[in-house]
């Protein structure tokens, strides 16, 4: 065998080894997935667990929780994927520019690259510009009750015009799913002004504990430790079985020590997070973190 021929079968090996697929999330497609639940088998991103400081309560790293299982998610080893060299020439042999210049003109639009919402708020947007707010309300109730799945800006589309309206029940419904929605789109700015007016408006407001959880976060990353205290206790009446509710406990016990400087109430909080769920995966932890600011 030809020397050069020798390198370049060595060089073709060692690159083939070296592709590496990167999983993705579970729960979003474009994002890679760094997180794995050791139960449930689903990667996540890292939008997707709930993150829980442990040096805080006698650890010494970061623990990512799986928002399902409520266990101890596995960190995923992610490389650059290395594209195949028959990839390469298959795909910059389509689109060359000699390629592109024999294409004709048929006189036909092209595709249609809209998602199903998006097409659904330009119907919305067109009744809209003619001032048919019923129409475009029975429109977007219509397009749900046949299976259509909202995004963000249908969502917020749909919003303006329950305010606008004055449907104080149906946004009663609507808001926990749009909050979701944003969350889900990194919007959480924006996810904490729309649970603040709906707060005003609706403040019976119900929702899942993980969006709450979520929120919560925001809040006291913003500065708002007395709001974000608000919210976790929300999740403890509202939903006292959910897998999240020892966390929302934990994390107003943290917020009342590390943030409004109140070891009382945070001992009292993490009494009653002991007392009420002794046998959870991190009871060791939420005493030790007792014993420490009991200090």
């Amino acid at each position: 065998m030809p020397l050069s021929c020798f390198v370049l079968r060595k060089y073709l090996a060692k690159a083939t080894r070296r592709i590496i697929l990167n999983p993705v999330c579970s729960r979003h497609s474009e994002q890679p997935a760094h997180w794995l639940c050791p139960k449930c088998k689903q990667p996540f991103c890292s939008d997707c667990v709930i993150t829980l400081d442990a040096s805080s309560i006698g650890g010494t790293q970061v623990v990512r929780f799986c928002r399902k299982c409520m266990i101890a998610t596995k960190p995923i080893g992610v490389t650059d994927a290395i594209i195949p060299f028959w990839k390469r020439i298959f795909s910059e042999h389509r689109t060359s520019p000699s390629r592109e210049k024999s294409k004709k003109y048929t006189g036909k639009p092209d595709a249609v690259t809209d998602d199903p919402a998006t097409l659904a708020l330009k119907e919305v947007d067109a009744l809209c510009g003619e001032n048919k707010r019923d129409k475009a309300i029975d429109h977007i109730r219509q397009w749900m009750k046949n299976g259509g799945k909202m995004n963000a800006a249908l969502a917020g589309r749909y919003s303006d015009l329950l305010i606008k309206t004055r449907r104080m029940d149906e946004l009663r419904k609507h808001a926990p799913l749009f909050l979701k929605l944003l969350i889900a789109a990194r919007e959480e700015q924006r996810a904490i002004t729309i649970f603040d007016a709906c707060g005003e408006m609706t403040p019976d407001l119900t929702m899942a504990a993980a969006t709450l959880l979520k929120i919560g976060d925001i809040l006291s990353a913003n500065g708002r430790a007395r709001d974000a205290i608000k919210v976790f206790s929300m999740i403890t009446k509202q939903n006292p079985d959910a897998p999240e509710t020892p966390l929302a406990y934990f994390k107003a016990a943290q917020t009342c020590h590390d943030r409004l400087m109140a070891p009382d109430r945070a001992q009292k909080i993490l009494k009653q997070l002991i007392q009420k769920y002794p046998t959870h995966t991190m009871a060791p932890a939420f005493k030790s973190y007792l014993d420490r600011i009991g200090e």
